[in-house]
């Protein structure tokens, strides 16, 4: 379709001789926030990195192939800084699809910066030696930069996972901002509940392969979430006021020795 800004059409990707991703199709369309869930080795973060170019695909296709620099934004999962820059440059580094530098800033270069240093909380360290930030605000420096690039599609692995409960749901909503600009946001999550209050699409993988795409409540009523993760899952609500709890001791199947965990 004429409005899919990324998508894989029937790919498998191997990683050595493991093939992580078989015969799996996903498209992402302007102003999407999708969520990207499902149990530890179903193939998430593979997926991230084949539509960011990151990994070839054995088979089908990941397009579209001509893009510009800039048109992709990936945060990897767990990135750390090394480098004893100031959290501002570290956000510039966003720019350089573009043809930055960091002496030679554009006014347009500048507001992406400034913009992104203030949707992740960061403007009061913006001055501060990167390297010197705690797990935490290293994780919104590298968010920040990401989102400094201003990309069409933003493809973002487990971006909450070392915060706190307030810049949990701040990034969230930032991301969920990005995709209502008219972007495209793909996020790997492990926090379902807020999954389901942001989303407009949960993707649930096992197995290396889409175990179900669409609406959290529909998500929800399928049981997918129950299947995949082997716990039953309850929930109240409607809309983004969903409260989801698995019932303790409801596992519906208990791992085995050669099972994914």
């Amino acid at each position: 379709m004429s409005d899919v800004l990324i998508e894989a059409r029937g790919i498998d990707v191997a990683i050595g001789r493991h093939l992580v991703l078989r015969d799996l199709t996903f498209a992402l369309r302007p102003g999407e926030f999708a969520v990207l869930t499902g149990p530890n080795g179903a193939g998430k973060t593979t997926l991230l990195k084949a539509l960011a170019g990151l990994l070839p695909v054995q088979s089908g296709h990941v397009g579209p192939h001509a893009r510009k620099p800039g048109e992709i934004a990936y945060l990897e999962q767990g990135g750390r800084i090394y480098w004893p820059m100031s959290v501002r440059d570290i956000v510039a580094l966003g720019r350089l699809p573009f043809g930055a530098a960091l002496q030679r800033l554009s006014p347009d270069d500048h507001e992406a910066i400034e913009t992104a240093l203030l949707d992740c909380g960061l403007s009061a360290l913006s001055d501060r030696p990167a390297s010197s930030l705690s797990g935490g605000e290293a994780a919104r420096v590298l968010m920040a930069r990401a989102l400094a690039v201003r990309a069409p599609v933003l493809l973002v692995d487990e971006p909450i996972a070392s915060l706190d409960p307030a810049r949990q749901i701040a990034t969230m909503q930032v991301l969920e901002r990005q995709a209502r600009r008219g972007g495209a946001v793909l996020a790997v999550l492990h926090d379902l509940p807020l999954a389901l209050r942001f989303a407009d699409r949960v993707v649930v993988m096992d197995g290396g392969r889409i175990a179900a795409d669409a609406a959290p409540q529909e998500i929800l009523a399928s049981k997918t979430l129950d299947r995949v993760f082997g716990l039953e899952f309850q929930f109240e609500g409607v809309g983004r006021d969903l409260l989801l709890t698995p019932r303790i001791g409801s596992s519906t199947s208990a791992p085995g020795p050669g099972d994914r965990v």
